[in-house]
């Protein structure tokens, strides 16, 4: 796995990944710029899976439009990679949320995902409409702060997206998409690097967490936070 700062360094790419953003038009507007986001285009136009994850996402559609001034002067819509036939619409009102669920019954290279449970959270402006009511989803969850059911994201031939963010936290997930990358014999062996790498990623997580709080515990007064916490002063 690497990132592409550079059009040179998405040679030979097996998949690609967009991942979040706080800044989704000035860094789409920079892959237009640096030439990537044409070389983008041309590998899902190889057959190259593409996969954007929340801001991500939002750059695969065909346009990201913004009426209220989210991130650009109020009005504007931008053109965006075109590889998903959906449109973004900014608002000022920001989905914060955790969910849980099944990727749908996908299809194309990404297809052995298909069912793999995923649990991570959602965090971003606006929504992403389908121009065709029959594109597919990505995923069905649970929205678990507001108990809601609703579907997630799309995908159209090679290219997928999705605004849960977390989904390479599954083991299951990672493991699949390993053993699509790798293929073959190669896949047997890279998902069991997977699932070790997961586990030891995520103790290291905690332990780091751990040592953030206890850094935090000995260098500020916790009694005086849960006061204003409790009594809002």
């Amino acid at each position: 796995v690497r990132y592409a700062a550079a059009l040179s360094e998405l040679a030979g790419a097996r998949l690609v990944i967009l991942p979040g953003t706080k800044n989704t038009v000035g860094d789409l507007a920079w892959l237009f710029e640096s030439g990537i986001a044409a070389e983008i285009q041309r590998l899902a136009r190889s057959g190259t899976p593409v996969f954007g994850i929340c801001g991500g996402f939002q750059m695969l559609g065909g346009t990201i439009s913004d009426p209220a001034g989210v991130e650009s002067p109020a009005g504007t819509v931008t053109a965006a990679l075109g590889l998903l036939p959906v449109d973004t619409i900014f608002s000022e009102d920001k989905t914060r949320t955790r969910v849980t669920g099944r990727i749908s019954a996908l299809s194309g290279p990404l297809a052995p995902l298909s069912g793999l449970p995923v649990e991570g959270y959602e965090l971003h402006m606006g929504i992403s409409v389908p121009k065709d009511d029959r594109l597919p989803p990505f995923s069905a969850l649970l929205d678990t702060v507001h108990s809601q059911t609703k579907t997630d994201g799309a995908f159209f031939g090679n290219v997928y997206g999705t605004y849960v963010h977390g989904i390479f936290d599954s083991e299951a997930v990672v493991a699949a998409l390993a053993g699509i990358v790798c293929g073959g014999a190669a896949s047997a062996t890279a998902s069991a690097a997977v699932s070790n790498g997961i586990q030891n990623s995520g103790a290291y997580k905690e332990a780091q967490y751990d040592a953030l709080a206890a850094h935090l515990r000995a260098n500020i007064d916790m009694e005086a936070v849960y006061r204003i916490i409790e009594e809002g002063i």
